[in-house]
């Protein structure tokens, strides 16, 4: 009775805007386009300061958490004439943040330190994008990173999040947003199995402690931090989960419902971030349970919604 529930409730939450959120979704068209198509991985330009690091990081990550894809790694000038020739045989996979997007504060870092916090705390996102090769310039699908930097934890979670994706729309490329939020309700039950690794530096302090977790999180759980839930990630710990924070925007959905925030046209919300907490399985990358929220960092709600469905 409780599962009938919870796919009803779930129905109510993304229902009224969540299909033009375009987190975990992509046209049926494009994903009947991409289905017998090869990858190419595109490759930033190494003169770039975070050049080599992107691409050190996607030459080791997409082989090893996108499965049964032929996966090949080209540079932009290579891809460009592909798209010159109209060639239909391949889709791009970017992180075209880096270069598309202006990442003032990541241009001021250097790649030898951990620039994740400082990017963080300035809600400095990236952005990784798919696009048809004949149709290069006009992306098709795009997923937004925690911070504008490459770093391991952020290109493993879009990566698997990606290719989960594209997995799902080969089997059925009617399968929409809501329908794959839904799906999660399935898989709720495994967190009573997992203790939930909480990066601190997502979650919100109150009164500079994070003691409220335990009010609102009945489950295990240990704060920790990015690194420690990558290496966690990397060995598929079967007795982990952990959370992330996915940004998105979402024009006519306004983030939690139609209504929006006081003042403006729909125009006004076009740049507007909102985000999706998300609880991770660490052994396979799965989506086990979910908040959504306007504001980035995780606090009292979306730790109660990560254990409500199953409570």
């Amino acid at each position: 009775m409780y599962f009938r529930l919870l796919l009803v409730f779930l129905s109510l939450i993304f229902a009224s805007s969540q299909g033009r959120a375009q987190i975990f979704d992509i046209k049926a068209s494009d994903a009947r386009k991409i289905k017998e198509r090869k990858l190419i991985v595109v490759l930033a330009d190494t003169t770039q300061a975070w050049g080599k690091r992107n691409n050190d990081l996607l030459k080791s990550i997409v082989p090893e958490y996108w499965d049964s894809i032929s996966i090949e790694f080209m540079d932009l000038s290579q891809v460009r004439k592909l798209y010159a020739a109209k060639n239909t045989e391949y889709f791009t996979l970017e992180f075209s943040s880096l270069r598309s997007q202006k990442n003032p504060l990541l241009g001021k870092l250097s790649p030898e330190v951990d620039p994740r916090s400082v990017l963080w705390n300035a809600k400095e996102h990236g952005y990784f994008e798919l696009a048809l090769s004949e149709n290069f310039e006009r992306p098709f699908y795009k997923f937004r990173t925690a911070v504008s930097a490459p770093i391991e934890g952020d290109f493993i979670v879009a990566i698997q999040q990606i290719s989960k994706l594209i997995a799902y729309k080969k089997l059925e490329p009617s399968f929409s947003d809501k329908e794959y939020f839904k799906s999660i309700a399935a898989k709720a039950q495994t967190l009573k199995d997992r203790t939930l690794n909480i990066d601190t530096l997502q979650l919100k302090r109150v009164f500079k402690t994070f003691e409220y977790v335990s009010e609102e999180y009945t489950q295990k759980y240990k704060l920790t931090d990015f690194a420690e839930i990558t290496e966690k990630i990397k060995v598929s710990d079967s007795t982990a989960a952990y959370t992330a924070v996915i940004p998105y925007t979402d024009v006519l959905g306004r983030g939690k419902s139609f209504e929006g925030t006081a003042g403006g046209g729909m125009e006004a919300f076009e740049g507007n971030i909102y985000y999706l907490h998300v609880v991770i399985d660490a052994r396979d990358g799965e989506i086990i349970s979910f908040a959504k929220d306007e504001n980035a960092n995780i606090e009292r709600r979306s730790l109660r919604q990560f254990v409500r469905y199953f409570e």
